[in-house]
């Protein structure tokens, strides 16, 4: 079995780009790699091509945010089956070997995530939930967006699952989140799986990016509805407290940039593919 591969470029030719590409050729028995990438200009579509056959190959130029270049990207797939696998993303050994056996562990399953940090779960897998059934003290003690909100950085997704996904034109973050609850609200299950961990070569959330990450992310918050200010405010209450506790700084600048963006997301939302913050550009309402 092959399937189709989709990846969101935007200079990501960085120092480990090329092990990213290698890694993904070697763990995945690949159809198609398909490249949504908003004209680069660092060498990333030529690393690409010395490196994946032509065949195999797709490119796409697309000035479009990350929800919509993730659209475009399924557009393009041919395969029952693809995985989103981001341009930052070092996969383990026999990724695609560790992550099939999940889609058929349990009936209708439509999304099957890997983690890029060290779990420490009881459970091999976890399913994500729908919103609306996540009580406010589960908010506290869990974490929304742990309970709802499933990554693409490296998920095997049922093509069926995502038919019909129509994220707002100007979403730039969360919206992994907002094509999670779609998959649920279809009616398939969405699992992480907490045994099958891949490197995350960047980290936006560490160091002086912390803060900024937050905007970027509590302005995807308001954008999807994924909660509003009251249960944001618990997420965060509960997040930050943990994070004084830990001695966490990169913690608790993310948590009030995620407030302080949710606020403000005018300002904070941007027509990018990561969160380069401070834009003049005016919030644009989808159609």
């Amino acid at each position: 079995m092959k399937i189709d591969v989709v990846t969101p470029t935007w200079n990501s030719n960085g120092p480990y780009f090329r092990q990213v590409i290698l890694s993904l050729l070697k763990n995945v028995p690949l159809c198609h790699l398909i490249i949504i990438d908003r004209y680069s200009s660092d060498g990333t579509v030529d690393v690409i091509r010395s490196l994946v056959p032509g065949e195999q190959l797709r490119i796409i130029k697309s000035n479009e945010n990350l929800a919509w270049a993730r659209k475009i990207g399924i557009g393009q797939v041919d395969t029952e089956w693809f995985a989103f696998i981001d341009s930052d993303i070092k996969l383990c050994e026999r990724w695609f070997e560790k992550m099939w056996p999940y889609t058929r562990i349990v009936e209708n399953v439509g999304a099957v995530q890997a983690i890029h940090w060290q779990s420490h779960a009881s459970t091999r897998f976890d399913f994500l939930r729908k919103r609306e059934t996540v009580k406010i003290h589960e908010v506290f003690f869990k974490g929304l967006f742990s309970l709802t909100r499933g990554l693409t950085t490296q998920t095997l997704i049922k093509k069926d699952a995502v038919k019909g996904w129509n994220p707002p034109r100007e979403l730039a973050a969360f919206e992994d989140y907002h094509l999670t609850q779609h998959i649920l609200h279809r009616g398939y299950k969405f699992i992480v799986v907490n045994d099958v961990i891949s490197q995350h070569i960047i980290s936006p959330s560490k160091g002086d990016s912390s803060f900024r990450w937050g905007l970027w992310c509590g302005a995807g918050v308001r954008i999807t509805g994924a909660a509003d200010l009251k249960t944001l405010i618990i997420q965060t209450s509960a997040r930050m407290i943990g994070a004084i506790r830990r001695r966490s700084l990169d913690t608790l600048k993310a948590q009030i940039g995620y407030l302080i963006g949710y606020i403000d997301y005018r300002r904070y939302t941007v027509l990018e593919r990561r969160p380069l913050i401070r834009t003049k550009r005016p919030y644009r309402k989808s159609k």
